[in-house]
């Protein structure tokens, strides 16, 4: 099939991926795999850190299901304090919730339960931001929307309502709107890491904008991720 992932290709992806994100001077944890758990190599969805407390996915997929006592273990063993939410809530971690200094934006329809989001801004007493997502083609909110910093986020038009887009540019100073072509490239999936951003392959225009805004930027390429539908940012988990 098209579709499916070259392993050797994938591994080397990931290791570069690795690499760019030592080379910045940012420690890197790793999470052994399960069998039979192919998606476990997304670890945004693996929960989501604000300090020492983790709260646990809630999977809507069984096909996921399996890695959650796992990733429990390995928080536990790591001294973070793990919670969990209602299983009527469904949640995905970072794939759908994204800290921009204090405030927490937080997706919802496709993976993640509105539901949840009241209880996320309890658990780590912080404004949660909601934003409804309408394009099953961005089910994630890592997949359309990349906060680089409080001042700045990137997001795709195209993967909301008209009152999620507003309240984009409400918190945000700059809102820079993707174009087709870089949404599909996923270009909102990246990592900002200071000044430094790791982004899919994209546009030379949109490189260009991030540059002139004073941000380095680093194109990788993550082909064979993208046909599961992530990249660089669903590959990577915040710690703290």
């Amino acid at each position: 099939m098209a579709t499916q992932p070259d392993a050797s290709l994938a591994k080397t992806q990931w290791l570069a991926l690795c690499e760019a994100v030592l080379s910045l001077g940012v420690a890197l944890e790793f999470i052994a795999p399960l069998k039979n758990q192919p998606d476990m190599v997304f670890t945004a969805n693996g929960g989501l850190v604000r300090g020492d407390k983790v709260v646990l996915p809630n999977f809507r997929h069984q096909q996921r299901q399996g890695e959650r006592p796992a990733l429990e273990a390995w928080f536990q063993v790591h001294g973070y304090q793990t919670i969990s939410l209602p299983e009527t809530y469904p949640f995905e971690g970072e794939g759908d919730a994204l800290f921009a200094g204090p405030k927490l934006f937080a997706g919802y329809q496709f993976r993640t339960h509105l539901g949840a989001h009241r209880r996320l801004g309890e658990i780590f007493d912080c404004e949660v931001v909601s934003l409804n997502l309408i394009n099953p083609n961005f089910y994630h909110l890592d997949t359309c929307f990349f906060p680089i910093n409080p001042n700045l986020a990137i997001y795709c038009p195209e993967a909301f309502d008209n009152y999620a887009i507003k309240l984009i540019k409400t918190h945000f100073k700059a809102a820079i709107a993707l174009s087709k072509d870089d949404a599909a490239a996923f270009c909102c999936n990246g990592l900002a890491l200071g000044n430094n951003l790791i982004l899919p392959k994209g546009s030379e225009g949109l490189k260009k904008q991030l540059e002139s805004l004073g941000f380095a930027v680093a194109y990788l390429n993550f082909s064979e991720f993208m046909k599961a539908g992530g990249a660089a940012k669903c590959l990577t988990l915040w710690l703290e």
